[in-house]
């Protein structure tokens, strides 16, 4: 049995980041996804409610990244165009 690690390295992992896009784009149910993950990632530790916290980073940390890109391109706008942008 696979060692279990209770941190934040799960973080960093971005294969895991991008498998969890994957299942989530393919629509699948929860259990599936908890199915894979237990197989792929046996380093981590997995249920329901740890699978439900790990997406809610993935997607609020999309959020973040996403706002940061639009301030940037709003603050081109102003600076090519001369008009205030309001975000």
């Amino acid at each position: 049995m696979a060692t279990r690690v209770r941190n934040s390295d799960w973080q960093e992992d971005q294969d895991l980041k991008d498998d969890l896009v994957k299942y989530v784009r393919q629509n699948l149910r929860r259990k599936e996804i908890l199915d894979f993950v237990k197989i792929d990632y046996p380093m981590y530790a997995w249920s329901p409610r740890t699978l439900s916290r790990r997406l809610q980073y993935l997607i609020s940390a999309s959020s973040s990244s996403i706002m940061a890109s639009i301030v940037i391109y709003a603050k081109l706008l102003e600076k090519q165009w001369m008009v205030p942008v309001v975000y």
